[in-house]
Order: C-alpha cells, then sequence, then structure tokens
C-alpha cells in the first residue's frame, strides 16, 4: 500500500524552549512519509538557529519564516497552503506526541475509512516537572463529537 505525504503543521513564535522536543516526537514517529513545516512566526530569540539546526539533522523539515509576528491564526493557514500532504497534522510548539505510532495508526484508519474526514487523540497535561497533571480523552462518537464542537476544541 503507498503511503500518503502527511503534512505536519508547527507553527511557532519563540519556541526556543519547547519546540526541539516537540519536532524530535514527530521525528520518532514509525509513520516516516511526512513533512514537518515549521512556521517561524517572526521569533526574537535563537528559534530561527534550532530551526535550521533541525533542518540540517532531516531533510523533512520545511522552514516557512515570517518577518515579523503575524499571529497564530496566519502561521496556521501559511503552513496549510504551503503543505503538499494527503492528510494534516497539526502540533503546537510546546507540545509533543508521546505515541510514536500516532500518525501510522490515524492514517492506516483514514485509509481504511474515507468515510472519515478527521481523527484525533487524547491529552496528557504535564507539569514543568514532567508530572502528569491531567488525563482527557475527548468523545469518540459522530454523536458525541456533534455535541462538543461548537462549545470546545474536542
Amino acid at each position: 500500500m503507498i503511503q500518503p505525504l502527511v503534512s505536519v503543521i508547527i507553527p511557532t513564535y519563540n519556541g526556543q524552549k519547547t519546540l526541539k522536543r516537540a519536532v524530535e516526537s514527530v521525528l520518532k514517529q514509525t509513520y516516516k512519509n511526512s513533512e514537518i513545516i515549521i512556521i517561524d512566526d517572526g521569533s526574537t530569540d535563537v528559534t530561527p538557529g534550532i530551526i535550521s539546526q533541525l533542518k540540517e539533522r532531516d531533510s523533512r523539515v520545511v522552514i516557512i519564516k515570517h518577518d515579523n509576528n503575524r499571529g497564530f491564526v496566519e502561521s496556521l493557514n501559511r503552513g496549510l497552503g504551503e503543505g503538499r500532504g494527503l492528510y494534516v497534522a497539526r502540533l503546537d510548539d510546546d507540545d509533543l506526541w508521546v505515541d510514536d505510532k500516532k500518525l501510522e495508526k490515524q492514517v492506516d484508519f483514514l485509509q481504511k475509512n474515507p468515510e472519515y474526514v478527521l481523527v484525533g487523540g487524547g491529552l496528557i497535561k504535564i507539569d514543568s516537572d514532567g508530572k502528569e497533571v491531567i488525563r482527557y480523552l475527548f468523545p469518540q462518537k459522530d454523536g458525541q463529537i456533534r455535541k462538543t464542537i461548537l462549545i470546545s476544541n474536542s
């Protein structure tokens, strides 16, 4: 089976403390047919250097640079416009994927279930020491999702 390309979109602004860890969680994925689009939204810290190092390490990293801060939504839209993948995966610069098979599982599901247009996962919030604070699983069934999607980001 041909593996479709997944565009992983990561907007960042002054993400020097967390961006590398976020990108490394993507690089560890078992699903390898991906591009990692990092949108630097006018960072004023050492984030551009970190992004350059990540690009040198892995050719899947694509760099988009804004000269000034344009905001989260514009950065996401720019990443979507540049992405070439059949599927899009989102990751914030201060988050990480703990399941190394996340993309593999999600692409496999979408390929086998073409009537679906969206997949998601749960959330584990940790404190600055890495201790779990809360674990939350989002609604999984269509009816449950429809009840909450306009109220909160499920």
